[in-house]
This record gives structure tokens, C-alpha cells and sequence, in this order.
């Protein structure tokens, strides 16, 4: 836990908030193509796949959606549970 003054040094150096974790960098792109190549889809066909702390599902649910095969299996979990509702 920071102290106050620790605080207010932070809030010095980096008046701003952060633009680094926005999410801009992948705007109109794949965030998984982008960060594990374009193959990934192909890849992970007819897997099983658990997604830790997947927040929204967002990635989970493209890894769904996008996989070549219906074979697979995909599971997600989040310390968030009012995020994920099931889908069958």
C-alpha cells in the first residue's frame, strides 16, 4: 500500500493518467492475431483452452468464434463473475 507520500511523488512524476493501457494499439485488429501471430486461430482448432482472468471474454470469445473447428473446447474464468454468463 503506498503512503501519502509516496502518493504524491507518483502523482508528480505522472500528472496523467496512463494512455499505455487504453487498448488504442489494437483499435480495428485482433489483439490475439496481433500478439501471437495470425496463425493462432489455426493453432488452437479443436484444443481445449482455459482463459484465467479473462475479464469481459472478449479474447475468449473470439477464440470461439474464430476457431476453424467446433471440436474444441473453451473455458474462462474471471474473479469478476457479474462479467461472464454462459453461453451454450
Amino acid at each position: 500500500m503506498l503512503t501519502n507520500l509516496q502518493f504524491q511523488i507518483l502523482k508528480r512524476i505522472s500528472p496523467g493518467a496512463p494512455d499505455c493501457c487504453s487498448g488504442s494499439t489494437y483499435e480495428g485488429k485482433s489483439k490475439l492475431a496481433t500478439l501471437m501471430g495470425e496463425d493462432i486461430f489455426r493453432q488452437i482448432a479443436g484444443k481445449v483452452i482455459i482463459d484465467f482472468g479473462c475479464g469481459e471474454g472478449a479474447e475468449a470469445l473470439e477464440m470461439a468464434l474464430k476457431a476453424e473447428d467446433a471440436q474444441g473446447r473453451l473455458y474462462a474464468t474471471s474473479a469478476e463473475s457479474f462479467m461472464l454468463r454462459p453461453r451454450s
